[in-house]
């Protein structure tokens, strides 16, 4: 974790840097499975291909 805290300050705003809490993932090795569904999810949602269940009419 140490390289990706180093780094933080580079990307970000002083005020969100240390706002920010990063940790190891609860998910394990599942994490590249969940990213993934949410990266396809998030670019049909961007087309207008696929709405959020409380978006729905």
């Amino acid at each position: 974790m140490k390289p990706l805290l180093e780094r933080v300050p580079k990307y970000s705003w002083k005020q969100m840097a240390s706002a920010c809490e990063i940790k190891p993932s609860k998910l394990g090795n599942k994490i590249g499975e969940f990213s993934g569904i949410a990266t396809a999810l998030y670019a049909l949602y961007e087309r207008g291909e696929w709405a959020l269940p409380w978006e729905q009419k």
